[in-house]
């Protein structure tokens, strides 16, 4: 049984050494998907840096960062990336955001899954106006 990576890195490299290639080329290759992983960490890291200073901007009072990008080290679980007051916050940044999350002439998305809550896309200005003005 093959098993599925949607890495293509990690398949271009498991299909390298199935094929035999030389230890220089599989070298190369997972140098390659270093660099990669690195460049996506150094995005994700700027983009929580940029939305910490944002948030400060904003007025919140108490905003951090998790290092590593792991809520663990602020005592919390590990997908929480920035803690702003008492809002927990995930950051996602994606070259492209899928067409039907797109906010077009609207001013928010719902979306849920099947059976599943539904969550609430706005921009960001309009989620900072929401909470200021919440009594």
């Amino acid at each position: 049984m093959q098993i599925k990576n949607p890495d293509p890195y990690l398949t271009k490299i498991c299909r390298f050494k199935e094929e035999n290639r030389s230890k220089e080329e599989i070298q190369k290759l997972q140098q390659e998907w270093d660099r990669a992983l690195a460049n996506s960490k150094r995005k994700g890291t700027g983009y929580e840096n940029e939305l910490v200073k944002r948030l400060i901007d904003a007025g919140f009072k108490n905003v951090k960062r998790a290092w590593g990008s792991d809520g663990r080290s602020l005592g919390l679980e590990p997908d929480v990336d920035i803690v702003a007051e008492d809002y927990k916050i995930q950051a996602k940044r994606r070259k492209v955001i899928p067409k039907w999350l797109r906010l077009g002439n609207c001013d928010a998305v719902m979306f849920r899954e099947d059976r599943g809550l539904t969550f609430v896309m706005m921009t960001f200005d309009d989620w900072v106006r929401c909470l200021k003005d919440a009594p």
